[in-house]
């Protein structure tokens, strides 16, 4: 322990003996793994981040589709309902719906805002597992009355006033009546839809009935369902069970993962940034082996004169790991505070659909990812440096030896 404590004083002793070569080393090192980093964090939602819901590995996608192109009037086969699906308790625990989106226009005292609202069923928050604080009654609203909305945090929605003094206000809408705040959803919440479709501005409870299929051929239906799969139920039995139940219809049935169909359009663009990210940071090692080699050649002498006091290859290793560990630390402590500033940055300029899963940020899975990533590049380098340098000093020594040696001759002579 006392000799790692002696190196690590060392190595800050030697770095300082030369602050531009360890500022050079520092900041390729930082900037190749602060963007390789922020990639990551970019890329983590669609490849690896689990979505905010209870248990989203038993929530599946159930939607309606065409099977061929027939007309309208063509559908002499059964057509599914969410009270069928409902009724398969041997498959499903809970289910819930939401249609397509609307647009409504409401007036507010800064003016007005079109917001797009969902409607969805009113079990739709306990299907998800998730907790919502309603401050007034969440049920479809009967004729005439008041719809209920439950809104995102959102530009649109701030025009009607701040997030916090919201809930209860009522407003009217310019097509549907008026509407009252119920609920203003938590920011973690994610609502499921695709990635490539954009966000909903507020949700309102509905009555679903019959599913019924788009005019325009080869769309699905305008209710999409969620289910919670029963333990040990995969979505292929769900599949299996609801298309026997459609058999003979024009009406199909897709049944895919909720993490399939939220985060599979945006997969391959978030792999593409992850792979952009990781050729920064081979870019980045490369040159990071040449300054490893620059600063092994100016510390040639130093490391000759190690070894003529006595110092083993192991202890001049090891007093080489510690400085690069060291430089390494610093390193990672400047790229996370690089890769901090460039997420807020990017998630300001980059289309919405890649920050709908949740504002990407510096979370301990990126902190791990940048540790084992400047781990592999220092690694990475340190066999060819220490090969470099261990030729550099066979070399000087094989230099000093013939110089003695022609000065032993030397004196001969002229002492003969």
């Amino acid at each position: 322990m006392d000799r790692f404590r002696f190196d690590v004083v060392y190595a800050f002793r030697s770095m300082r003996t030369r602050p531009s070569a360890t500022a050079a080393t520092v900041g390729v090192l930082a900037l190749g793994i602060g963007l390789t980093a922020t990639m990551f964090a970019l890329a983590d939602p669609f490849l690896l981040r689990p979505l905010p819901y209870a248990k989203p590995s038993r929530l599946v996608i159930i939607e309606n589709t065409r099977q061929r192109q027939p007309s309208l009037q063509s559908f002499d086969g059964p057509v599914p309902t969410i009270d069928d699906w409902r009724a398969r308790t041997d498959l499903f625990e809970a289910l819930a719906a939401y249609g397509w989106q609307e647009q409504l226009r409401v007036r507010a005292p800064n003016g007005a805002a079109v917001l797009r609202i969902v409607p969805v069923s009113e079990d739709f928050f306990d299907v998800l597992g998730i907790h919502v604080n309603f401050a007034e009654p969440w049920h479809p609203a009967g004729a005439g009355a008041e719809r209920p909305l439950a809104v995102f945090v959102g530009p649109r929605t701030r025009t009607l006033g701040a997030p916090a003094e919201l809930v209860g206000n009522s407003f009217v809408t310019e097509n549907a009546g008026s509407v009252r705040v119920a609920a203003v959803l938590p920011p973690e919440f994610v609502f499921p839809i695709p990635r490539v479709t954009s966000q909903p501005d507020a949700l309102t409870p509905a009555t679903f009935g019959p599913t019924t299929i788009h005019p325009a051929p080869g769309m699905t239906v305008r209710l999409i369902v969620i289910a919670r799969r029963r333990p040990g139920v995969t979505p292929e039995t769900v599949q299996r069970a609801l298309s026997a139940q459609t058999r003979g219809s024009a009406v199909g049935v897709s049944v895919q993962p909720i993490q399939t169909y939220m985060t599979s359009d945006l997969q391959p663009l978030a792999l593409g940034a992850l792979a952009a990210g990781l050729m920064i940071s081979f870019v980045s090692a490369a040159n990071v082996a040449n300054l490893l080699i620059a600063r092994g050649a100016y510390r040639t002498r130093e490391f000759a004169l190690r070894e003529a006091l006595g110092a083993s290859r192991l202890d001049l290793l090891r007093l080489i790991l510690v400085e690069l560990g060291v430089l390494t630390a610093i390193a990672m402590i400047v790229s996370l505070a690089l890769a901090h500033l460039g997420l807020a940055v990017l998630t300001i300029v980059i289309p919405a659909q890649f920050v709908a899963l949740g504002q990407p940020t510096v979370t301990l899975r990126v902190v791990v990812f940048a540790g084992l990533l400047g781990a592999g590049i220092v690694f990475a380098n340190t066999i060819p440096a220490w090969g470099a340098w261990r030729t550099m000093l066979s070399s000087m020594v094989s230099r000093s030896l013939a110089s003695e040696a022609r000065k032993v001759k030397l004196l001969r002579f002229c002492g003969g």
